[in-house]
This record gives structure tokens, sequence and C-alpha cells, in this order.
């Protein structure tokens, strides 16, 4: 136990930031951490119109790729439209979580932490290459992403930068560094944009649609880039072709990339969902009494077993679907209104009961991610070396 808490000071007081692996279920964890509420982050296993289907709305995208110098092909703005929030990024190893920010600074259907909406006042006047600054200096964002990260790496990470002081102090360049098989946003060296297969750098760019334009925020690059003007609806459907654009100049030996989007959780969805069908099954329900008070026995046991109702409430009560049926009077249409929603509620309890039992895999192996085995394993060494002497 006190090499543990020792390992958690450690992360939260380390003054650097470290890689983060590419995968939905920590930046998920890292966005609960930092508190953007009822946010979380999903594959996108296709780049094509029904792939972005599957996760509409979409506060926005991430694109993740082998770093390539060679791509830059669109004008920069001048400055920094305002409203639209955009950070470069300063950190190498942060690249992921600039992404991030560049996108929920920008989604107004985000609910935000205390923490997170008094970052984004103080920083909202600031040029993007101080808007980076700021992120690099946020200590309560820095915290929740060191927390995903060994200590080892860390200690390697650390070895490195005194490395290349003392390499800088005899006027020469640093020996080679430590890397790790992680992806990560290190910079490129590489002058001429070739890529080397055998030392490869990832970089994260995130997608916006605000005032009406989609947005290209590479952190990496001075400024955002405009390069499509579309209604909200139809975001979405103009990244395809963008991307495909990136993928073409890659060989297919390094079509490495990675799609996520920034989503509305689908737990609590689900369980509105729920209580809006119970809702209209109960106004179903006291429109066939009204109509037929024997209606009953028009309906098998099987189809509604299991089903609840709940009272209409005045939000509900206005809805088009409960007016529409206030104005039935024929108890065979009702009926099959009323089988319909209830196999509509089985499926939404379906979907709550997969939503639930994801929630709890992921709970599990983001705290698996996070904690550090590298004190346990060191101590049981230990102790069979000391059993094997004795």
């Amino acid at each position: 136990a006190p090499a543990v808490n020792e390992l958690h000071n450690f992360k939260r007081t380390w003054p650097n930031w470290c890689t983060v692996e590419s995968e939905p279920v920590i930046w998920t964890q890292l966005l609960r951490d930092v508190g953007a509420r009822n946010t979380e982050v999903v594959e996108v296993y296709t780049i094509d119109e029904e792939g972005f289907a599957v996760v509409t709305p979409a506060h926005g995208i991430i694109f993740c790729m082998v770093f390539n110098t060679k791509y830059d092909p669109s004008e920069q703005e001048v400055v920094c439209p305002e409203g639209l929030w955009f950070a470069n990024q300063v950190e190498d190893n942060a690249c992921g979580t600039y992404a991030i920010m560049n996108i929920i600074m920008n989604s107004p259907d985000v609910e935000l932490s205390t923490e997170l909406t008094n970052f984004k006042e103080y920083s909202k006047a600031l040029t993007p290459p101080h808007k980076g600054l700021a992120v690099a200096s946020f200590e309560f964002l820095k915290s929740a992403h060191n927390s995903f990260g060994r200590r080892t790496e860390m200690d390697d990470l650390d070895l490195n930068q005194a490395d290349a002081y003392k390499a800088s102090r005899r006027g020469r360049s640093k020996s080679e560094k430590r890397k790790k098989g992680k992806k990560n946003a290190d910079e490129d060296d590489d002058e001429d944009g070739e890529i080397d297969e055998d030392n490869m750098a990832y970089h994260y760019i995130a997608y916006v649609h605000v005032d009406g334009a989609i947005w290209e925020l590479d952190g990496l690059k001075r400024q955002p880039v405009k390069f499509e003007t579309c209604e909200h609806k139809d975001w979405l459907k103009a990244i395809g072709p963008r991307l495909h654009e990136r993928i073409a100049l890659y060989p297919k030996t390094l079509e490495r990339f990675t799609c996520l989007a920034l989503v509305p959780e689908r737990l609590p969805i689900y369980r509105k969902e729920l209580v809006f069908n119970a809702k209209i099954l109960g106004a179903i329900e006291a429109r066939l009494q009204e109509v037929n008070p024997e209606w009953h026995s028009f309906v098998t046991k099987d189809s509604h077993e299991g089903i609840y109702t709940e009272a209409l409430t005045e939000s509900v009560e206005e809805s088009a679907e409960v007016l529409k049926i206030k104005s039935l009077t024929s108890s065979e249409t009702l009926v099959e209104y009323y089988s319909r929603f209830c196999i509509e509620q089985r499926d939404i309890k379906h979907k709550i009961s997969e939503a639930e039992k994801e929630a709890y895999e992921n709970s599990v192996t983001t705290e698996r991610t996070r904690h550090d085995y590298e004190p346990f394993i060191r101590e049981m060494s230990r102790i069979l070396a000391r059993n094997k002497q004795a």
C-alpha cells in the first residue's frame, strides 16, 4: 500500500506529460475524470456515411494517423475566428488530450465541470499558442491524463530530458531517444516529410462544426482550417472525403488509422427513452380503458408481461404521440399501438442491459490500465528470490 500511494502521488505531481493508449475506453474515462459529463468516445469503424451515421449526433471527430509532414494542402486562417476555441499543441505526448480539448471547448451540448468551465472562460480570449500553453499548465487536466501512465515510462522520459540537457551542454545533438511502442505525438525530426517506419509517431486531429462550418483543428498548425460550409445535421457526411484525402497519401503498408467520435453518453439516453416509452404506454392504457374497458381480453399475457407504465407528465402530455393516441377511437388500433410500444420497451431494456454491462467492463479495463503493477511485481520478485536463497 505505501508503494501504491507513493506512485499515485508521483503521478499527480510529475511535471511532464506521458503517452496515453489510443483506446476509446481510456479517453471516455479521461472525460469523466475531468468532468465532461454525459459524453463518451466511440470508434468509427468505417469512414463513410454508414459509419458516421452510427455515431450521429457527434460533438466532434478525432482522426489518429501516422504523422506525415508531407500533408498540408489547406489554407489556414490568418487568425483564429472569434467564437472558435483552438489550442496549438505544445506538449509532445498530449496530442490526444489536445484534440479532446479542442472539441469539448467548442461543444455547447457538453456539460462541463466547474474546473473546465473556469478554464474555458479564462482561456477564451487567448491566442492559439497561449491556449496551448494554458492546456500544458492545466494541472487538473494533466493529473487526469498522467493517471494512465506507467512509472517506467515516466522515468524514461525524465532520462530523455536529462540526456538532451547534457547533449545541449556539450554542444551536440542528443542521443537516440528511448521510445515506447504506444501511439503518441512525438515531434517528427524528418524535414523532408519521409516517414521512418521503424520509429513512427502518431498524431491526432480534431474536427468540429462551429458557426455553420466544419473546422479542422490540427494542434501542429498555427491556425485552424475551414474546409466545408454546411448545416449541422449534415456535417458528418462531409468529413469522410476529407479523411480519405489524407489516407490516399500513405502507402498500403502504413495505412494505420483510427477514427474516434465524441458522442452523447448512450446509457442516460436509453434511460430517458425508457421513461418516455412507459409514459406513452400509460397513455395508451388510459385511452383503451375509456374506449373499451374489456381491452385486456384482446392482449395476450406474454405481450405485456414485464412491461411497466408511468403516469403522463406535462412535458409528455402534449407530445405528438400522446395527442394521436387521444384521438384514436378504435380499440383494435390502440391494441396494435400497445403491442408495438411493448416491443419497443423490451428493445430499450435490452440496450440498457448491454450498455450497463459494457460500462462495467470498461470501468474494469480502465482501472487495470491505470493501475501500475510494477511495485507488486518487484516485491513478488524479491520474495521469490529470498525464498529461493533460503
